[in-house]
């Protein structure tokens, strides 16, 4: 039940770590009984599947142990001592809820699948029903940058989405014959290699976008694969691989 041990331990939690739990569960409902009911239903959409209805309060043992458990990442950030709060949570939430339907509204049928690929690579699938506890908390996050920019600030929907869609579209046209010759592609390909990521991952393409690291490459706005320096509006495709023929073909007259 865990009163007075954590789980395993035969040593006694103190006294005021045990209270101060319970004290923050009953802030924590107080602050939801505060919320709009638009902000407490996207925070019951996050706790019904876990088995808590604040709507009535904490009331059983199992919401109890629900609130405690730390894999569910209610009452704790991942330090395990700052506090959350359901006004933390029904915005963070709401970040989701926009990126799911901005998702849901791409049209192209193959870009989104494309996209819903590369997410995969976080470990996100966002045509499987419901996000699982895992999946919301890559969202969450802010190192990933689907939901956040590089200093930790929110990232509209909008522009994250056409982020994946733009390495969607670089990657189509560098697939493209027409925009990239196929007899120039391997010399192509060792220009892009000269971007390497955090983790020494060069870009590759010629088996598509298959890491994380490559999608830190294209989100890098200093190195200028996907956006001009300062811009959050993904650069066209065409112009961006025919910076990199016109290279290919100015050093082979040369």
């Amino acid at each position: 039940i865990g009163h007075m041990y954590d789980e395993g331990s035969v040593v006694p939690r103190p006294a005021s770590e045990s209270l101060g739990f319970y004290v923050a569960i009953v802030n924590y409902v107080n602050e939801y009984d505060a919320l709009p009911q638009a902000q407490k239903d996207i925070v019951d959409d996050f706790l019904l599947p876990l088995g808590i209805d604040l709507s009535n309060g904490v009331n059983t043992l199992p919401e109890l142990q629900a609130m405690a458990d730390p894999d569910n990442g209610i009452l704790f950030e991942l330090d395990g001592i700052t506090l959350k709060h359901p006004g933390d949570l029904a915005t963070f939430f709401g970040l989701i809820n926009q990126f799911v339907t901005q998702f849901n509204a791409i049209s192209n049928p193959l870009e989104k699948t494309a996209v819903n690929t590369l997410l995969g690579l976080y470990g996100i699938n966002l045509t499987d029903g419901p996000l699982t506890p895992a999946e919301i908390a890559i969202f969450a996050d802010t190192d990933t940058g689907i939901l956040y920019d590089e200093l930790g600030a929110e990232r509209p929907a909008q522009q994250a989405i056409d982020f994946l869609l733009g390495v969607v579209r670089f990657t189509a046209a560098y697939n493209n014959h027409s925009i990239v010759p196929p007899a120039l592609k391997a010399e192509v390909d060792l220009l892009l290699a000269l971007y390497v990521g955090d983790n020494a991952t060069p870009l590759n393409l010629s088996n598509g976008v298959t890491s994380v690291d490559e999608l830190e490459i294209f989100g890098k706005t200093s190195f200028g694969v996907l956006y001009d320096e300062g811009s959050v509006v993904p650069r066209a495709t065409s112009e961006s691989l025919g910076f990199y023929v016109a290279i290919v073909n100015y050093v082979n007259e040369y």
